[in-house]
């Protein structure tokens, strides 16, 4: 049994995927397992993989039955894997020759079971400039870590609520996870379609802290067929606003969140994620409406895509369903009042 378990979730990697195995067959950290689990590619990816595995018998091939997605593939990573240590890697990424021996030696020095490194981000042509304003827009490892090599539970949770929503921790690839955080935090949301990484991150750190490498160890390529792109390239809006209202709910209500709900009571002046939720709810109903009064969308179409994408949570369902049902009232009294008292 191999101590690092690195996990190459595949579909229709073919472009980049030789790149990305040749980062991983130059590891100096040499007691790996390398699993690829694909989800029913239709370019020549298994037979790269193939080739490959021929050239070296710690890869290990799984061809899903059946397309899982995205972060189904991802979870079905975690149960294959038998390491001590879980390494995501994306098919379009890289690693530095010793990417995986420096972040396993800062898990075992901090006793800490989540790494993160600093990462490059490659940009290829074509790439959505949106995305790439956005990316390039957070906040840098500098500005909102200094020299930290560990953060503290409490630390983690005042990032989150410092910096909302913004991943500025870095993406699968720049992270390390002892298989024990499963078993303790349970695995990715695959309810969020967008931030299932940044919510893990967020969930375990808040218990456990998170140590950091402050070296760029790993590469993040964009580019027009990425994940990120076509996130906000296809769906974007639905994809934020979904995702933007199950990370409040959970931050109001999951009990895995609770120490960070502690920590936003003690800010001045106190933050109440129930009510953050309530006034999100409130204003995506209201702009929703704006946007199909100007002839944009379709309100009602988009509210069910998001209401059946969240059908887990029947409080936050229920807590849309009654902003968007009450809102023709709410905007007739505003309408009203405004009319008496002019």
């Amino acid at each position: 049994m191999a101590r690092v378990s690195i996990c190459i979730p595949t579909y229709n990697g073919s472009q980049y995927l030789e790149a990305c195995l040749d980062s991983v067959l130059t590891q100096t950290y040499e007691d790996i397992e390398i699993l690829i689990i694909d989800d029913r590619s239709t370019d020549n990816t298994i037979d790269i993989v193939k080739h490959y595995a021929a050239l070296d018998q710690r890869i290990r091939l799984i061809e899903n039955e059946h397309n899982l997605g995205l972060v189904n593939n991802w979870l079905k990573c975690i149960e294959h894997a038998t390491g001590l240590w879980i390494k995501f890697l994306f098919q379009d990424d890289l690693m530095t020759a010793n990417c995986i021996s420096r972040l396993v030696a800062s898990g075992e020095e901090n006793d800490c079971p989540i790494v993160f490194c600093q990462r490059e981000l490659i940009v290829e042509a074509h790439s959505n400039s949106d995305v790439l304003e956005f990316l390039r827009g957070l906040p840098s490892w500098e500005s909102a870590f200094a020299n930290l090599t560990l953060l503290t539970p409490e630390k983690v949770c005042a990032t989150a609520i410092d910096y909302p929503a913004l991943n500025i921790l870095g993406e699968p690839t720049s992270v390390l996870l002892r298989r024990d955080c499963f078993d303790r935090f349970g695995s990715f949301n695959p309810s969020l379609k967008q931030r299932c990484d940044y919510e893990y991150w967020i969930r375990v750190g808040s218990h456990t802290g998170i140590a950091l490498v402050a070296e760029k160890l790993a590469s993040f390529r964009l580019h027009s067929d990425s994940t990120t792109s076509k996130n906000h390239a296809n769906k974007q809006y639905i994809t934020e606003l979904g995702d933007y209202l199950l990370l409040l709910h959970e931050y109001a209500y999951a009990d895995a969140f609770s120490a960070l709900r502690l920590l936003a009571c003690k800010q001045t002046p106190a933050i109440d994620f129930i009510g953050k939720l309530e006034q999100y709810a409130d204003w995506v109903c209201k702009d929703l409406h704006a946007k199909e009064r100007a002839g944009l969308l379709n309100s009602q179409e988009i509210l069910s895509e998001i209401t059946t994408s969240l059908s887990a949570y029947p409080r936050l369902t229920k807590l849309i369903r009654t902003k968007n049902r009450l809102l023709p009232i709410t905007l007739w009294i505003n309408r009203h009042l405004l009319w008496r008292f002019q």
